[in-house]
């Protein structure tokens, strides 16, 4: 698994949160990161950056080791 690093905030696909729901047992997951500094910045950013889940939807490494570009990645904060 890769371990992913993001924001709190992210935006996902209808698919993604299904495939997140119902076809993984992410329990082991989160155990692992328990007791650990910003678990909500790795979690769903390590679920997206691990293409070997195959999860649908995803900005995995490899789009950013081809710097690929994507235009609807979105983002808003309010502080």
């Amino acid at each position: 698994m890769v371990f992913g690093k993001g924001h709190s905030q992210n935006s996902l696909s209808r698919q993604m949160v299904d495939f997140m729901l119902n076809e993984l047992d992410l329990t082991k997951f989160l155990t692992n990161l328990e007791g650990h500094y910003g678990i909500d910045e790795h979690f769903i950013a390590s679920l997206q950056a691990t293409e070997a889940l195959g999860a649908p939807g995803t900005f995995t490494d490899e789009c950013i080791r081809r710097n690929i570009k994507v235009g609807d990645v979105t983002r808003l904060k309010k502080f």
